[in-house]
């Protein structure tokens, strides 16, 4: 084995110590070398998803249901009539029609006609306060005959109208023939009723408060009834939402129960702050993973291509503003949280990944410039250019032959004596 003092007197002192620093420097590039595939191994890992068979069949088996259930909601439940407190429902084979116990009463009174729409069907529930649910004592003295007028484009509707309130459908001399509007023996549950009938229609009741909107001027008017007409009303909002709320809670619940609850330290036989606090922030985590926003994303997806599916082509279809928008805007929320989330993670990743090669190049600059160095010492050393020199090599040679010689001389003359003393 050569020993360190041998070492030393061969390369010498500073030759070792070159080798040594530059041998450090190779270590440092490979590690930084891992570390650079690592970062790349990461960035290339970022998008990545995995997602377990439950995780799916939850996913878009709740949306699919909820997006039926939606839709039926929207489009096939209705009430047909209610008598004596006794709600009967429309027979999903029958033509539906719905009917009102108190007929002619001023809640389906002609409202003032705009310019340019026509108001047919049960559009006229867009103007005045009586479908509107926020306007209900308004729309109660109306019907008690307390009042027989309502404020409406900065008149009211009899002025604009020309004469007092009449029914739809009806001519107003005939109205009159007729006794005029009929009150109710009972006009809160009247009203009740009259609203949870038509609530179930193909076109439902305006939004809450959004007559207060129709009723400013008629260019708003305009407005807000082609909305009503291309179905934003009560029920679609109302089962949009509804729809929208139980995917929420679905997910959040199954993240929750199925996979914080195992993955922390939480235990309910053993329950402190601790444990809470974990179960918390593993919680809070995992709504923030790839997977969670995946997974909304495929069950709102569902849900809202099922519910479009079956009410575009229902005969009870509005228009556009009866799809589930909710689910859309969901949907569209997880896509922009998974890219924003990732795509800021990925190019982190690479800036880390393109310091890091700029670090290993400096490295490899450095043990160039080393080497450099220490060749150039070397290369003008006198006793590394003396092996150079043509006359040194001469004179070098010359006693390396006389020494060679000598030693001949020596060798034969030993053999001489040898042989002498053998006489």
């Amino acid at each position: 084995m050569v020993n360190d003092a041998l070492i030393l007197e061969i390369f010498g002192e500073d030759n070792l110590h070159h080798f040594y620093s530059q041998r450090e420097i190779i270590d440092e590039r490979i590690d930084k070398l891992q570390e650079l595939s690592d970062l790349r191994k990461r960035a290339s890992d970022v998008f990545k998803v995995n997602l377990t068979f439950p995780d799916i069949a939850v996913s878009v088996g709740g949306g699919v249901l909820l997006g039926l259930g939606n839709s039926l909601f929207k489009d096939f439940i209705h009430i047909k009539s209610i008598n004596n407190g006794k709600i009967n429902w429309k027979n999903t084979f029958d033509s539906y029609k719905h009917e009102h116990e108190v007929s002619k009463t001023i809640i389906d009174a002609k409202p003032p006609k705009i310019s340019g729409l026509n108001i047919k069907d049960n559009l006229h529930r867009q103007l005045g306060p009586q479908h509107d649910i926020f306007r209900f004592k308004e729309t109660l003295d109306l019907l008690t005959g307390k009042k027989s007028d309502y404020d409406i484009w900065d008149s009211t509707a009899t002025k604009i109208i020309g004469h007092p309130l009449s029914p739809l459908g009806q001519k107003y001399t005939d109205f009159i023939v007729s006794g005029g509007f009929n009150i109710p023996g009972d006009p809160k549950m009247e009203l009740l009723n009259h609203l949870l009938i038509d609530f179930f229609s193909k076109h439902s009741l305006p939004l809450p408060g959004s007559t207060y909107i129709a009723d400013k001027s008629p260019e708003f008017a305009k407005i807000m009834t082609s909305m009503y007409d291309k179905g934003l009303n009560l029920k679609n909002t109302a089962g949009n939402f509804l729809g929208f709320l139980l995917v929420q809670i679905i997910l959040h619940g199954y993240t929750f129960l199925f996979k914080a609850i195992p993955q922390s330290e939480f235990s309910l036989t053993n329950i402190s702050l601790d444990s809470t606090k974990s179960l918390i922030n593993t919680y809070m985590n995992l709504i923030k993973k790839n997977e969670f926003h995946i997974m909304m994303m495929m069950s709102h997806s569902s849900s809202f291509l099922v519910d479009s599916i079956i009410t575009l082509s229902t005969k009870s279809y509005a228009g556009l503003f009866q799809l589930n928008y909710l689910s859309l805007m969901a949907f569209s929320k997880h896509l922009l949280q998974y890219l924003i989330k990732n795509v800021s993670e990925y190019n982190k990743l690479i800036e880390e990944a393109k310091s890091k090669a700029t670090e290993i190049n400096g490295l490899d600059l450095i043990w160039c410039n080393n080497f450099n160095n220490a060749f150039n010492k070397n290369l003008y050393d006198t006793n590394f250019l003396s092996i150079l020199d043509s006359d040194d090599l001469i004179e070098s040679s010359r006693k390396v032959q006389s020494i060679t010689n000598d030693i001949k001389n020596n060798v034969q003359r030993e053999k001489e004596l040898l042989k002498q003393i053998k006489e």
